[in-house]
């Protein structure tokens, strides 16, 4: 179990966190949502599936650049398709980058 992991299993949430209280992972071994490299998150995506959170629990991953393990459903190779995604998202299109035309009526 991670340091992380451990600190949360004690009880002591930071403000808006306390959504964990009710998260199904609590009630599962951490190796399940953190394996070893090449292992299976098999496991950890059925507990996701049903929880309760798992929407708040992906929205903290992507907020705060949660590298490792499973959260809120997504591997940590979901998870960097996401911002990937969402940054091609937010690149300026031609558009709004070319100059403005300036002469009457473009």
């Amino acid at each position: 179990m991670t340091a992380r992991r451990q600190r949360h299993a004690r009880g002591t949430r930071r403000p808006g966190e306390e959504w964990q209280e009710s998260a199904l992972c609590r009630l599962h071994d951490a190796r399940h949502f953190f394996p070893s490299q090449g292992g299976s998150v098999r496991t950890a995506k059925q507990v996701c599936r049903r929880c309760p959170v798992w929407i708040e629990c992906l929205d903290q991953a992507m907020r705060t650049g949660e590298r490792w393990g499973v959260w809120g459903g997504a591997s940590e190779e979901e998870r960097q398709r996401f911002r990937v995604a969402a940054a091609h998202d937010r690149r300026p299109t031609s558009e709004t980058t070319e100059e403005p035309c300036r002469r009457p009526r473009c």
